[in-house]
């Protein structure tokens, strides 16, 4: 289990089921959408092998629970970088990732059936560009940070969003929204440019999106701008709030004297030098 572990990017030592262990079971139960308890149960374990594969080594196509593993980040990675969005290449075969390769079969004059045929992946593997590409997600996630020049609409929630949304106001548009679903669902239809959760805790950070198999390069930038300008820490996270965001997002780890008004001030800041 240990080896399973490590074959999917963990750094653990020895063999022994030890808080490492804990940790990286934990990390990877969030980044498959599992219940996070740390433990090594009978469907984590499955989900677990399921990494195990490489593209072409098994039929690839949605079902509930997803498809989880390193041939459908693959898959996910060839049709971003083909031009067929399948939203964050998170390595998850869910419905974003079927139409977009419905689309590409269709495209191939293929049957669209959203199951990674062998004739499928014989025109994967003939269009994939040889030379790394900027993906769609990526593209998309820049194109919506720079559309703030027209008027950004930055959507916030959790601990003194309110405050913060109102201290925005006076930079561009904001929203905001207490609880993190509802921020998400929010964020997503109104089509914001950023996405930020504040939370509480004794160690200010600045969090942008890092998964198993792929990370947010616009958050990665702007964390890193903003976490400068505030004197705190970077961190790349796999985080329900990152993950299912369509737009670039953070999250804002601050203390309880948290000012919004330098916050929004570094922020604009960061938000310039991304543009």
């Amino acid at each position: 289990m240990h080896e399973l572990l490590r074959r999917v990017g963990f750094d653990i030592a020895g063999d022994i089921y030890g808080d490492d262990t804990v940790h990286a079971v934990s990390a990877f139960q969030r980044s498959a959408l599992l219940p996070v308890t740390g433990a090594l149960d009978p469907f984590t374990a499955q989900q677990l092998r399921q990494y195990q594969f490489d593209l072409g080594d098994r039929l690839l196509y949605r079902q509930d629970p997803p498809l989880v593993g390193h041939d459908v980040a693959e898959l996910q990675a060839s049709l971003a970088q083909l031009g067929f969005d399948p939203g964050t290449v998170d390595g998850l075969f869910g419905t974003e990732t079927e139409h977009a390769l419905r689309d590409f079969q269709l495209n191939c004059g293929l049957e669209p059936s959203g199951t990674v045929t062998r004739a499928t992946l014989t025109e994967l593997r003939r269009l994939r560009p040889s030379v790394p590409k900027v993906t769609v997600s990526e593209a998309r996630e820049s194109g919506l940070l720079q559309a703030r020049i027209a008027g950004p609409l930055v959507a916030m929630g959790g601990y003194l969003a309110t405050a913060m949304a109102d201290t925005w106001s006076s930079y561009g548009l904001s929203l905001s929204a207490p609880d993190e679903n509802e921020l998400i669902e929010t964020a997503n239809s109104e089509h914001a440019s950023l996405a930020v959760w504040i939370e509480i805790s004794a160690t200010p950070a600045v969090s942008y999106f890092a998964g198993p198999h792929s990370f947010s390069t616009t958050g990665l930038t702007l964390a890193t701008q903003l976490a400068t300008k505030l004197s705190c820490a970077v961190r790349g996270v796999d985080e329900n709030f990152l993950r299912r965001t369509k737009m670039t997002a953070l999250i804002l780890s601050v203390t309880n004297d948290f000012d919004a008004m330098k916050v929004c001030a570094e922020l604009s800041e960061a938000l310039s030098f991304c543009n």
